[in-house]
């Protein structure tokens, strides 16, 4: 090797060393910074947003004091407004290397009262319960008090805010834990609902509550009759304990829900509770519950083999022995078959369903009233031999 190709091979060797030397010096730089200051913080429908920062991990975010964190570069406000006032709120990002960045510049978000919201309203007694009532039309974000004249709330009355349609969110403190009957029904503007201690409700609480998007139930397990029917842009409804039973309609009609899991501690699901849930395409259950399976998209009662509930995606499996009354009511399901070793098939079990084919196996002697009613689709039925009776 020439001196000159000595030469040339060192500087190769001089360049390599520099430019991995370069390298290491910027991951070192860009471990040990802090990542950037969070910047154009905004809210929008009580959702804190504001710009991802790259290499965060983490955000932390500062509401007039309190801190609360976040994986992603948005936090729901829903849970922490809980007064009308001006709030001040900072974000910081924290690195994969533990370092922080800056907090973010303050951002003041202010939730108004509306007018004469809290004149309007009054308490009685009912059992023995403090019980709020309502005569105003408020509208946007009400924020119900903990206290009147020194006085604690404990309950939210029949129909209290029925037709109230300029509401829009809905706060509920934790002295209040109980909810009667319709209390929000018809409340067409009604999007978010944060119940904080709530532990029983009662029917219809938030029927035909049409643009409600998202509810926490509070400490409820338990979820009433019709409490959201048709609340057809409904997404999710959530509690801070699984749910222990479903009330007769209790999601009747909410064409927004596209599954639902049941929890090891779902012990009663009540008919009718997703009649009409036109995109609701999944149906599982958690292995440990002692009552329900799922198979084929179905919840099935263990007892007896009974489908309990179908949905778009259903096929009856194998094994079951009956379905009960409504299970498909008003599901989007064009052709169902239905297996041998099926004896019965409840009231109205397929009723408003868009079903075009059903074939029904031998072992069927009676068809019960309001089986097919109104499967205005429903042109080919293939009926066992032994059939004996249908219903009116």
């Amino acid at each position: 090797m020439t001196k000159k190709h000595k030469r040339i091979l060192v500087l190769f060797v001089l360049l390599g060393l520099v430019m991995c030397f370069t390298a290491f010096s910027l991951i070192l730089i860009n471990y040990f910074q802090p990542p950037e200051t969070p910047k154009n913080l905004k809210v929008e429908n009580e959702v804190l947003f504001w710009d991802a920062v790259p290499r965060a991990s983490v955000y932390e975010i500062d509401i007039d004091g309190a801190i609360f964190e976040s994986k992603e570069n948005q936090l729901s406000l829903l849970p922490m407004i809980d007064s009308y006032k001006t709030y001040s709120i900072q974000v910081s990002a924290e690195g994969k290397n533990k370092r922080y960045s800056d907090w973010s510049e303050p951002y003041t978000y202010e939730v108004v009262e509306p007018d004469g919201f809290y004149e309007s309203l009054g308490l009685f007694y009912d059992n023995d319960m403090v019980t709020l009532t309502s005569v105003g039309n408020p509208k946007g974000k009400i924020i119900i008090p903990s206290m009147i004249n020194g006085i604690v709330v404990e309950q939210i009355g029949f129909e209290a805010f029925k037709g109230r349609s300029g509401i829009t969110s809905l706060y509920v403190p934790s002295t209040v834990k109980s909810i009667k009957g319709y209390a929000f029904e018809y409340c067409y503007g009604l999007q978010r609902v944060y119940l904080d201690s709530v532990e029983e409700m009662e029917g219809g609480v938030f029927d035909r509550c049409t643009s409600l998007e998202y509810a926490f139930v509070g400490n409820c397990k338990d979820i009433p009759g019709y409490c959201f029917k048709s609340c057809e842009k409904l997404r999710q409804a959530e509690g801070r304990y699984a749910f222990q039973s479903l009330g007769r309609g209790a999601f009747f009609n909410c064409d927004s829900l596209t599954s639902f899991h049941a929890s090891a501690q779902l012990h009663n699901i009540k008919y009718e509770v997703f009649a009409c849930c036109k995109n609701l395409r999944t149906l599982t259950v958690d292995a440990a519950n002692p009552i329900y399976r799922s198979e084929g998209n179905c919840i099935i009662r263990k007892e007896d083999n009974a489908v309990v509930q179908g949905c778009e995606g259903s096929v009856i499996p194998k094994g079951v022995t009956a379905i009960d009354p409504c299970a498909f009511y008003g599901v989007e399901l064009e052709r169902v078959v239905i297996p041998d070793g099926v004896v019965s098939i409840g009231r109205n079990a397929f009723m408003s369903a868009s079903l075009e084919q059903v074939v029904i196996p031998e072992g069927i002697k009676s068809i019960e009233p309001g089986t097919f009613d109104n499967c205005q689709r429903l042109t080919d039925v293939q009926l066992p031999n032994g059939l004996e009776a249908i219903g009116e």
